[in-house]
């Protein structure tokens, strides 16, 4: 009963530290101009939960203003956005989702058993779901011609 007293206790503190904006230290900037959205973070509770922030907040990437989803691979994408939902992080979680979601024939290209067992696994991301699946329904040979698709036919 107790650890689940400090967890509870635990996850509002946290919520409150996102709510308050309380010594932030990292700004997070989504969207492009005019629709810029700007919100509060603190880099060790990113660093933490996310080695997708680990390497964002890294010496080497640390003076970037902007983080390009494209040059980053599907897994760091997703991670980004189960961390940002995680977090509750509701318009970096949106950005991610519709990135992911106008990019969804080059995703299902590229890895299309990791996005169709990410969407398996991952429901909360209704808007996400319904795309990949449409995507899949409507442009079955992305999944059925793939080779990761026959390689793991082949396993199973």
């Amino acid at each position: 009963m107790m650890a689940k007293t400090f967890s509870e206790d635990l996850v509002e503190d946290f919520k409150n530290l996102y709510e308050t904006k309380e010594r932030y230290d990292t700004i997070i900037n989504v969207g492009k101009e005019p629709n810029v959205a700007s919100i509060h973070a603190h880099s060790v509770i990113l660093c933490t939960r996310s080695s997708y922030f680990r390497r964002a907040i890294s010496d080497e990437w640390v003076k970037r203003k902007d983080v390009d989803l494209n040059s980053q691979k599907d897994e760091i994408i997703l991670e980004l956005l189960v961390a940002a939902d995680g977090f509750l992080i509701q318009k970096l979680t949106d950005f991610v989702q519709e990135f992911l979601i106008k990019n969804s024939c080059k995703f299902l290209q590229q890895s299309p058993i990791k996005m169709v067992h990410f969407i398996t696994y991952n429901k909360q991301f209704n808007e996400l779901n319904e795309t990949y699946l449409e995507t899949i329904c409507e442009k079955p040979k992305l999944l059925f011609d793939s080779e990761e698709f026959f390689h793991w036919r082949k396993m199973h």
